[in-house]
């Protein structure tokens, strides 16, 4: 199961209590979870994204709660980076993404999609590199905060294990109490350069 070790963002959000707009919220958040056909937090290890879009390397960076795993891509459009944490174990699992216009993004390494990305693929949710600030509040709601010309929204949920579940964790941890739930985050982060949408990235992370 996995543990909290998360950035110092997601570490303080998941000691704040859940509110009910954030559990109602919550559904919406899921929309932003998937991209290329990859669901974030389901057990997809960083390997599959290479098998399915092309050869790239793994690049890693940082250790214990900073360390970052990531595969990349670059088209013409952006630079697209499947990202892992210390949470996803020792064979990365997918549990964020990047999209950045090429001037902000490091491509350095990142290979090519095939086929290549392009930019109706990376609109996520609605969620696209370009719009303005008040589309960006428009689509995630009251909760975004803003710093500057970064702003980052944050959904929270718990959701309870399933019998299946609940025994793998009892296998994992003998003699350790069994969760009856997962607190699950899922976060965007978003930077502006005047009223455009230049990155953003979005993880979900599990912990009990």
């Amino acid at each position: 199961m996995k543990r909290l070790s998360l950035t110092l963002v997601l570490a303080q959000l998941l000691l704040l209590p859940l509110v009910p707009s954030a559990l109602a919220a919550a559904s919406s958040g899921v929309r932003f979870t998937t991209l290329a056909g990859f669901e974030l937090d389901s057990g997809v290890p960083l390997s599959e994204v290479v098998k399915k879009l092309g050869p790239t390397p793994l690049q890693e960076s940082g250790e214990s709660g900073g360390y970052r795993a990531r595969v990349c891509y670059r088209s013409a459009d952006a630079v697209v980076s499947f990202l892992s944490d210390s949470l996803g174990g020792h064979y990365h699992e997918l549990l964020g993404y990047a999209i950045a216009l090429p001037a902000q993004a490091d491509a350095n390494g990142c290979g090519t999609a095939r086929p290549p990305f392009v930019a109706q693929e990376l609109a996520i949710g609605g969620l696209h590199l370009g719009m303005s600030r008040g589309e960006f509040s428009a689509l995630l709601g009251q909760e975004v905060e803003w710093n500057g010309d970064s702003a980052r929204r944050h959904f929270a949920s718990r959701k309870a294990l399933t019998p299946a579940q609940r025994e793998a964790a009892r296998a994992d941890r003998p003699g350790e109490p069994v969760p009856e739930a997962w607190d699950i985050t899922i976060s965007i982060l978003a930077d502006f350069k005047g009223d455009a949408l230049v990155s953003f990235e979005v993880w979900k992370i599990s912990v009990d």
